[in-house]
């Protein structure tokens, strides 16, 4: 079993679902570089153990007449159910972006900008996101039809209603591509481990990669800070008319001097500075992420306590609190006002997929994916393009004239 077990391993690295024969063929090489005498038969054994156990999955699938059987393991087979459920469970769960007419006025407004027009299926592509009320949206664009375009118009029209737009590609070469028409885009595999580097460091997660070197070294300069004068920031905390506010929104607890000193003396700063910026933190038990904007004089503050509680609340110029609520998410800083623009999404496994989804799922966001099921397939298992557009509820727009 656990050679059939390794064989399936080894390849659904590239396909999510394989033949019965490429696994026994697989297995038997695999035991003879390991010097293990096995058969067809104690493999075809093996199989049927596997499956009795529900460790796997066999099906049938009929190809050109003739039917065949296949093998899928079960943690596989459950990640491209799951993803399935998602995008079914995030159909009509959301308000439209704008209205119809509201739309036709954004392509017209794009077309007399660019001085060109846009082909039917790029303006059904930007119709049906736009005035969608799902959470995931797909589009199928042949190669040389100007998905590219048609993206950059919904990335505007997003931004305009406020929407945080992050772009995402499965090459470094795709994002760079993406970026130079959305503004913004980063690798899925980057964005990814970024986060989940980013969740364990600080109990939440920042969605853009070019923060992540700063932030790693803000927390270890604060960190350094608090152990050789959190004294100091405590004497004199009492001093700033700011702090019954601090102390009144994130509560007293376990060394609560140096964390509100700390944050009344980052919010002061903050409120100060000619630029963007992140600070990120510990002050005794807790995490602290700050955030703040220039162009509207904005500071938001994200505490994480032991327990794994964040409380993210938002200052404007003057310190009056614009926004006060525990973030439940567990990352903090992707809200339902991100929207994720997935590019060649064809190249998209399985499990890329359902970390997305999933994000989608907890936070709020929406994504819309965007590929050709004609071009290269995924690397790692799994054919989500493909099979979200054949098996789910999503619905697809579809661009086929080429530019």
């Amino acid at each position: 079993s656990e050679i059939v077990r390794e064989a399936i391993n080894v390849l659904e690295k590239t396909e999510s679902v394989n033949r019965v024969e490429n696994i026994e063929k697989t297995a038997i090489e695999i035991a003879a570089l390991r010097g293990v005498q096995v058969s067809y038969s104690d493999i075809r054994s093996a199989i049927s153990t596997l499956k009795s156990e529900e460790q796997i999955k066999i099906f049938e699938i009929n190809t050109n007449g003739m039917k065949d059987l296949y093998v899928s393991s079960k943690e596989q087979f459950e990640i491209e159910k799951q993803n399935l459920e998602i995008v079914n469970e995030l159909k009509n769960t959301k308000e439209a972006f704008y209205s119809v007419t509201e739309v036709e006025k954004k392509i017209q407004a794009f077309e007399k900008e660019k001085g060109f027009s846009l082909s039917q299926g790029q303006k059904e592509a930007v119709e049906k996101t736009l005035t969608s009320k799902d959470a995931v949206t797909i589009w199928q664009g042949v190669a040389g039809a100007g998905k590219t375009t048609a993206m950059e118009l919904v990335a505007i029209a997003l931004r305009e209603r406020g929407y945080h737009v992050v772009g995402l590609a499965p090459t470094g070469k795709a994002a760079e591509e993406l970026a130079r028409s959305i503004g913004q885009a980063d690798t899925i595999h980057s964005f990814l481990q970024n986060l989940e580097s980013l969740k364990e460091r600080f109990g939440f997660c920042y969605v853009t990669s070019q923060f992540k070197e700063k932030l790693e070294k803000e927390y270890e300069r604060f960190n350094s800070v608090f152990e050789k004068h959190s004294a100091l920031f405590a004497g004199n905390i009492e001093k700033l008319n700011f702090t019954g506010k601090i102390q009144e929104l994130f509560g007293k607890q376990a060394k609560t001097e140096t964390l509100i000193s700390q944050l009344v003396n980052t919010i002061e700063k903050g409120l100060g500075m000619q630029h963007d910026r992140i600070h990120a933190y510990v002050a005794g038990e807790h995490r602290i992420l700050t955030r703040f904007s220039f162009k509207d004089k904005t500071v938001e503050v994200y505490v994480k306590n032991a327990q794994g509680d964040i409380r993210f609340v938002k200052f404007d110029k003057d310190k009056q609190v614009i926004e006060n609520k525990l973030v439940l998410n567990p990352c903090g800083l992707i809200t339902e006002k991100t929207a994720f623009i997935v590019d060649e999404s064809s190249m998209l496994s399985s499990k890329q997929a359902n970390e997305l989804l999933s994000i989608a799922k907890t936070t709020g966001a929406r994504i819309v994916f965007v590929g050709d099921i004609s071009q290269l397939q995924a690397v790692e298992a799994g054919r989500f393009f493909a099979d979200v557009q054949k098996y789910s509820k999503a619905e697809t727009a579809r661009i086929s004239e080429i530019q």
